[in-house]
This record gives C-alpha cells, structure tokens and sequence, in this order.
C-alpha cells in the first residue's frame, strides 16, 4: 500500500449556533459542530469519507498548493488499487 502524505488547510467559522469547519481545496467537503471541538472531530471524519468517496469512485485526489497554516493534520491511508 503506497502511503502519501496530503495536507489539507481547515477553516472554522463560528456562527451563533455552532461552527461550519470545511476545506476550501476540497469543495463539497464540509460539515458542521456545535463546539469547536466537535466541528473539529467531524471534519476528521468528513475527510476521511470524502478521500475515500473520491477513490473508491476513480477520481483524482486534489493536492493542496498553498502554504497556510494547517488546523488539522491527519494521515489517512487508502489503497493504491480499488
């Protein structure tokens, strides 16, 4: 199994009933957390699912280029091959 290290930058929003934590290299990969703590541990979770989503369906994992600061740091390991 290749492994490769991706970073991806999390952006939280707080919003008067919660916060809205989502991926600005990943469109459509976002979710929501009454907490920041819970916005935070969703998102790894969303991420997770949306890497995988976009293996298992043959689609090309987008690679971040900028250099911003990182939230989250999270290794994920997915098979080269479906």
């Amino acid at each position: 199994m290749e492994k490769r290290a991706l970073t991806y930058t999390l952006e939280i929003e707080r919003h008067d009933d919660g916060y809205l934590a989502h991926f600005p290299a990943l469109p459509g990969c976002h979710t929501w957390g009454k907490t920041y703590e819970a916005a935070v541990k969703h998102a790894e979770e969303a991420l997770i699912g949306f890497l995988e989503a976009l293996q298992k369906n043959r689609e090309e994992i987008p690679v971040e280029r900028t250099s911003a600061p990182v939230s989250l740091g999270l290794l994920v390991e997915l098979p080269t091959t479906v």
